[in-house]
């Protein structure tokens, strides 16, 4: 994403039968974060000054909303979800706004329920293919996964909430996974999902300085949906701040800082897309770790939220 000027967004909120509004024209304020740490993608929506009639029709009627954002007419979907609460509230004495907090799979999450036997035979890949069959009534998909193991010799029964099995699969298999736009993606930690590769720089939206932290490598650029979780991206290793850890703990209070990849490819863990389309906030902030695997793929580094998560 090259020429990022003439900020534009889309907010569709409606029904499941197809009955919506846009939403575009108000100024609205959003944050969309997602992670890899088996958790749901979550937006949290302010949109000013709606008529009562409409304020009323999204507390009461609507249950789906859908954010897109870019530059120009080149939108892409950063946010597709279910409803969970609505607000209503004043700034001041004029200006009135309503909040929409969403999230993506929302429904599957809470209500899904495997209940399966599974042959002999059966492989991770297999128990990923019934998890997401018991979320297909709620709206979810299968997505990407790249997850692998040798065929059971023994049957297995598959019994509870589909999330429960999920993290299971995941812990097994050293991975995370989440919901994204009602696909169900679990990607291991030492792989990436496909897509494009934003290279981030000054001349492609890179604000301040990288910096190297015990949680990864943070770094914030103008908002850039091509960012997401599981994702990869290219960072120039000379222009990120350097963490060194003088004073070493012992035991499992060790202190493990997430190293720099040589050829400056990272994988975001946690992707937070935030903007005002009447305002100055439109960037991204992403929490990285090293592509080559020089990362530790467990504790703070993948594991860890920033605050308010």
């Amino acid at each position: 994403m090259t020429n990022q000027y003439l900020r534009s967004a889309s907010l569709i909120v409606g029904d499941a039968s197809g009955n919506a509004l846009d939403l575009s024209q108000m100024r609205i304020q959003f944050m969309v974060r997602n992670g890899s740490v088996q958790t749901l993608k979550q937006a949290d929506i302010r949109i000013y000054n709606l008529s009562d009639t409409t304020a009323k029709q999204i507390e009461n009627e609507f249950t789906q909303v859908q954010l897109q954002v870019g530059y120009g007419g080149n939108l892409s979907l950063i946010f597709r979800g279910t409803i969970c609460w609505v607000y209503r509230g004043r700034l001041n004495a004029t200006d009135s706004y309503v909040r929409i907090v969403a999230q993506d799979g929302d429904e599957a999450y809470n209500f899904a329920v495997v209940n399966q036997t599974l042959s002999a035979g059966w492989d991770p890949s297999t128990v990923y293919g019934a998890v997401a069959k018991s979320m297909s009534p709620y709206g979810v998909a299968q997505g990407y996964t790249s997850i692998s193991g040798n065929p059971a010799p023994r049957g297995k029964v598959l019994f509870g909430m589909a999330r429960d099995r999920l993290r299971c699969l995941a812990d097994s298999q050293q991975a995370g996974w989440g919901i994204e736009n009602g696909s169900l993606n679990i990607v291991p930690y030492s792989t990436v999902m496909p897509g494009n590769v934003p290279v981030l720089n000054a001349q492609t939206g890179l604000l301040g300085v990288p910096e190297q932290t015990i949680q990864g490598i943070i770094v914030r650029c103008l908002l850039n949906p091509d960012v997401r979780s599981f994702g990869k991206l290219q960072i120039d290793n000379s222009a990120i701040t350097s963490l060194t850890v003088k004073q070493q703990l012992t035991g499992s209070d060790v202190v493990i800082v997430p190293s720099k990849d040589w050829d400056g490819f990272y994988v975001a863990h946690c992707v937070t897309h935030q903007g005002d389309t009447r305002g100055n906030e439109w960037q991204t902030e992403a929490i990285c770790v090293a592509v080559d695997g020089t990362a530790p793929a467990t504790g703070s580094t993948i594991q860890d939220v920033p605050s308010g998560y």
